[in-house]
């Protein structure tokens, strides 16, 4: 997530398998340190769960999840 950690890191799926993201982690993973892990994945959770409840909303969800993770990411 660019927090710039080096030690301990956690590969990631990038797209969430629930989403439609491949099981290969050459094409969907990422290195992220504990902190950043659990905030991607706590966003992607809460997306899941809306998405769940308005499935029109998945992609949408998804994409917003995404650019505040970064946001986030940049924030740090």
């Amino acid at each position: 997530m660019g927090c710039g950690a080096t030690g301990y890191l956690e590969a990631y799926h990038r797209t969430p398998r629930w989403a439609g993201g491949s099981d290969n982690p050459e094409l969907n993973s990422q290195l992220l340190c504990e902190r950043c892990h659990r905030i991607k994945t706590a966003w992607q959770e809460r997306a899941r769960r809306l998405g769940q409840k308005w499935p029109r909303l998945r992609v949408v969800l998804i994409v917003v999840v995404t650019l505040i993770v970064l946001a986030i990411a940049r924030s740090m």
